[in-house]
Parts: structure tokens; sequence; C-alpha cells
């Protein structure tokens, strides 16, 4: 098994924050940074997924229910908005079904 990836690293809590530490995870560099042209807050956004579905958190497949999704969060810490997961919802239903209009199988 791979060793999952974290943030912490070995431990400390800087350690993601040096690029050489992070090469060939996941790390990318800013320049504008160095050029000193940011003016104001700044924020990135990180999205991805597990290759491998047994390292998924949320790929267990006894979620198979809103409650056992609430249930997965609650052990993990995690919260999601309700109106984040109906939007969520919404689109999934809304892609499956354009999935099975084009005769793509769905589960």
């Amino acid at each position: 098994m791979v060793n999952p990836l974290t943030a912490l690293g070995h431990g400390d809590l800087a350690w993601a924050g040096y690029f050489d530490n992070v090469n060939g995870r996941l790390g990318f560099q800013d320049n504008t940074l160095d050029q000193d042209r940011v003016a104001g807050p700044l924020a990135y956004l990180v999205c991805g997924w597990f290759s491998d579905p047994v390292l998924d958190p949320l790929g267990d497949q006894a979620v198979k229910s809103r409650a056992a999704f609430n249930v997965k969060m609650q052990q993990l810490g995690w919260v999601l908005d309700d109106n984040d997961f109906a939007e969520s919802s919404s689109r999934s239903l809304g892609y499956i079904e354009i999935a099975r209009q084009t005769g793509l199988q769905t589960n």
C-alpha cells in the first residue's frame, strides 16, 4: 500500500510549504509572488480525486444513501453545507440523465 499523501509530511507543519519536500507529489510555484505583483488576499483551490478507489475516504461501497453519507462525513469530521449538497445532487442527476440519453451505462 502506498503511504497516504498528507500536508503534514513527517509531523512538521511547515513541511508542505517547502517546494522541494513535495516534489513528485502535488506542488506548484506561483512566480507572481516573487515579483510583488499581488496586492491583496490570495487563495488557491486544489481539487483532485483518488486514482485508487480503495484509498478514497468517501469511496466506501457501504455509502449508498444520504444517511450513510452523513454518517461517513461525521466519522471523518467533515462538513458539507446543505445547499452545496443539494446543488451537487441536482447536478449529478443531470449528468446521469445525459449519460443515459447518450447510451452510457449508469449504475
